[in-house]
Parts: C-alpha cells; sequence; structure tokens
C-alpha cells in the first residue's frame, strides 16, 4: 500500500509539474498607462454628459433672445374694403409701429398711419384723401417706472448664462468626481491583481523545486502536494483579483468617447498609485471659502435670489395706479413740411384697495426670504462636505499608516520563516501562512492608499476644485 501511495504520488507530480509550468492568463490590454489627469481630459473631451453640459450656454442664450423679443418693433396693419351695389362704402387702412424701450419709465415710441374713405364709415375712421401720420411717445407716470414685464424678464434673461455656467459645472463636476473615484478602483483592482500574481508565482516556483527534488527522492512527495495546494489556492485568490480587474475596467470604460459619439475603447493601463498628497491646514481654510463661491450649487442660489429680488421689484409696481401719458405729433396736409396738429392722452387704472397687488408683494417677499434661509442651509452642506472629505482623508492616511507598519512586520516575518525553512526548522505549511498574511497586509495596504486617493477627489469636489482634476 505504501509502495502504491508513493507511486501515485509520483504520477501526479508527473502530470502537475507542466501544468502548473503553465504561463498564468494575466489581464493586461497594453503597455502604456494613463494618468488621473490624463483619463479625465479625455473624460471632458467627449463624454455625452459634458457635451450636454456644454449646451446650457445655448439655453441661456435662447432664453435672452426669448427676452429680447419682448423690445422688438411691433408692426400692425389692418385693412378693409368693402362695396354695395358696385359702389365703394369703405376703404380703410390703419398701420403702425410701436416700439418699446428697456430703458427708465419704459417709454415706447409709437409711428401710425391711417387712411379712411367711403360713404359708409365713421367720422372716427374718416380721414382726408391722403390720410393722416403720427409719431408720438406713451410714459406710463407712476406705475411701471422702474420695471414692467418686458423689463424683468430681460434682468432674469441677464442672469441665465451666471445660471447656465453654474449648472455646466454641476454636471461636469458630478461627471470628473465619479470618473476619478472610478479611476482609483480600476488603479486599485490592478495593485491587487499584481499582488496575488506575485504570491502565485512564488508558489509556482517553489512547487516545481520540491516537485522535482521529490522525483529524484530527496523530499517528501506529500511536501510537494502541500506546495500544488497552495498553488491552486493563491490561483483561485488571483482569479477573484483579475476578476476585479476586469470589472473595474468595464465600468471605467463607460466614461470614454470619440468625437463621434462612438464608445472608445481603453486600450491602457492605470499608472501605479502615486504618491499621497498632503494639505496644510492653511489650504484647507482657503478652500472653503474658495467653496462657499466655486460650487456650482453657490452659483445656482444667487440666481434664485436675483430672480425672487426682480419678483419683488415687479410687483411692487402693481402698489401704484397705473397712469400712462401719451403724446403724438399729427400731420395728414403732405404737400407740406411741419406738424399740423396733436393729440394728448392719459390713462387712469387702479384698483380701489390694492389687495391682488399687496397679497402679490407679501408672495414675493416671502420668496425672496426662503431663497436667503435656502442659501444658509446650501453654505452650510458645502462646508459640511469639505470637512467630510477631510476626515475621509485623516482616517485614511491613519489607515495607510497602519497598512505600512503592518507590511514591513509581515515582511519581517516572512523573510524570518523562509530562512528557517532553509534551515529545515520550519516546514512549507507555516512559510505558505507567512506569505499569505504578507500578501493580505500588502492587499490592505493598496486599499488604504486608494481610499486616500478617493478622498482627495471627493476634497475636489467639495471645494469646487475637481476641474483642476488634482492637487497641485
Amino acid at each position: 500500500m505504501s509502495k502504491l501511495f508513493i507511486g501515485s504520488l509520483s504520477v501526479l507530480l508527473l502530470w502537475a509539474l507542466p501544468l502548473s509550468a503553465q504561463s498564468q492568463r494575466f489581464y493586461v490590454m497594453s503597455s502604456d498607462t494613463i494618468t488621473i489627469e490624463q483619463f479625465l481630459d479625455v473624460v471632458l473631451q467627449a463624454n455625452p454628459t459634458s457635451i450636454s453640459a456644454e449646451l446650457e450656454n445655448d439655453i441661456a442664450s435662447a432664453t435672452l433672445r426669448n427676452a429680447q423679443g419682448g423690445f422688438d418693433p411691433m408692426f400692425n396693419l389692418q385693412y378693409e374694403y368693402k362695396t354695395k351695389e358696385g359702389t365703394p362704402t369703405a376703404n380703410v387702412l390703419n398701420a403702425g409701429l410701436e416700439l418699446p424701450l428697456s430703458t427708465l419709465f419704459g417709454p415706447k415710441f409709437i409711428a401710425k398711419y391711417k387712411r379712411g374713405e367711403g360713404t359708409r364709415i365713421s367720422n372716427v375712421d374718416r380721414t382726408v384723401g391722403e390720410g393722416e401720420a403720427s409719431v408720438g411717445v406713451k410714459v406710463p407716470l407712476l406705475q411701471g417706472i422702474f420695471t414692467d414685464k418686458r423689463r424683468a424678464s430681460l434682468a432674469k434673461a441677464n442672469f441665465t448664462f451666471d445660471l447656465a455656467k453654474a449648472n455646466q459645472r454641476e454636471q461636469q463636476n458630478e461627471l470628473l468626481r465619479e470618473a476619478s473615484l472610478a479611476y482609483w478602483s480600476w488603479a486599485e483592482a490592478y495593485g491587487q491583481m499584481d499582488v496575488a500574481k506575485s504570491v502565485l508565482d512564488l508558489a509556482i516556483v517553489r512547487y516545481k523545486g520540491i516537485a522535482e527534488r521529490a522525483l529524484r527522492g530527496e523530499a517528501a512527495p506529500i511536501d510537494s502536494v502541500e506546495a500544488l495546494l497552495e498553488v491552486e489556492k493563491r490561483r483561485g485568490d488571483f482569479l477573484k483579483a483579475e476578476r476585479k480587474a476586469e470589472s473595474a475596467t468595464i465600468k471605467l470604460s463607460v466614461f470614454l468617447w470619440n468625437q463621434d459619439g462612438t464608445p472608445r475603447p481603453l486600450t491602457a493601463m492605470p499608472t501605479k498609485l502615486p504618491p499621497l498628497p498632503s494639505i496644510s491646514a492653511f489650504q484647507i481654510q482657503n478652500d472653503k471659502r474658495i467653496a462657499l463661491v466655486q460650487r456650482p450649487e453657490i452659483g445656482q442660489i444667487e440666481f434664485e435670489q436675483r430672480s425672487a429680488s426682480i419678483d419683488l421689484a415687479f410687483n411692487s409696481e402693481f402698489q401704484r395706479p397705473f397712469i400712462e401719458l401719451s403724446a403724438e405729433a399729427m400731420q395728414y396736409k403732405f404737400s407740406t413740411f411741419g406738424v399740423n396738429d396733436y393729440r394728448l392722452g392719459l390713462t387712469v387704472s387702479q384698483p380701489l384697495f390694492f389687495r391682488e397687488a399687496n397679497s402679490s408683494v407679501q408672495l414675493a417677499e416671502i420668496k425672496v426670504r426662503r431663497t436667503d434661509l435656502k442659501r444658509l442651509e446650501i453654505e452650510r452642506k458645502v462646508l459640511a462636505s469639505v470637512d467630510d472629505a477631510i476626515s475621509a482623508i485623516e482616517r485614511a492616511k491613519e489607515r495607510v499608516e497602519v497598512a505600512e507598519r503592518e507590511v514591513q512586520y509581515a515582511l519581517l516575518v516572512q523573510e524570518g520563516e523562509r530562512r528557517k525553512f532553509q534551515l529545515g526548522e520550519s516546514t512549507i505549511l507555516i512559510l505558505n501562512l507567512r506569505e499569505r498574511a504578507t500578501a493580505e497586509a500588502q492587499t490592505k495596504l493598496i486599499e488604504a492608499r486608494a481610499d486616500y486617493l478617493r478622498a482627495i477627489s471627493d476634497y475636489l469636489w467639495a471645494t469646487g476644485r475637481i476641474q483642476e482634476k488634482w492637487v497641485r
């Protein structure tokens, strides 16, 4: 039975040796590497979210043109011609041009021409044969002096470019944040896969040596089986790490696009995790002040505050009577140059109690107050997000320091155990355990470093500096 067992082990060794010597599948796309800055540059160039964000300026331009349309010259033309039993009874032409201005008092310049003939038209429409022309102006005297519907809409439209900039930054910042976090997860997965491959390669080399010695009768066959078992365990760990790297690569690739809107393949590997940047207390205080200016949420609430103030000013106008003065210079003798007559008009309109106007002002004041309170809340959240990122950085830094010491101690123990094994004072089982502990410590160190870098990306986003792509 003993000879049969030893023979079986020998056959197993002969079969497993070439199998274990096979090259391991390694998920590598290219020898080229790409840094975080290069990757984010590519993302901003053609990612649909980034391109869509740039359309915010077009929306603002369209909004401004729409508001400016309220001050377009308005041309009106009415013509009526009637006959009765073949005889003309009415031949009336009315044409006019009105031009509102976006200045104080909101005046409207008007130009008119009227010609009316016929046996059955009113005296109001009847003119001399050449007709009559007039040029004049309409000016509000109380309500509408400082603003009106047209000017209020134009004032809001002028602010939409600031809103567009804030909306664009918000979309791009979110994109850069997601892309940055995905990049560090990608780099982390590749780093951990390298660790898994290195310990697998080490196990294969050791197995080859032990197997050859066992075949020569210099080592117990059971030792080679133990070494082969460790190879398969580490192979499984490597496949798990490889799958993580593949998944991270696939997730990262969705951020890459060509200019023509087609997906861009990811043909590079991540660089090794860079040195961890440090941020001073002075820089943190300065970045908090920057965050209260550059964060898109601040620009958005500023637009809401401006809009609320404009609405309040607009509604306040209705608390005064509407009085409009019109003056026109008329001419109907075109054979001579000069003004023939004048026309003056006064229009007065007002509600007796102004209840609708007062309620509108009250609602506008509430809106102003709400936007002020909303800004306080947003500023608090902005600063809290900065503090949260700082906390993440500090804890990650401590984890990195702990992990570095753990790796250092694990390497010392591993090296000591290897020397004992070479002297025959230890077993392969214990040496394998030491090597696994070292690999686990190295994997934890890579994770801690990646968490630190992810916290840096969150910090850049929280302070509104994610567009810089990395800490300078």
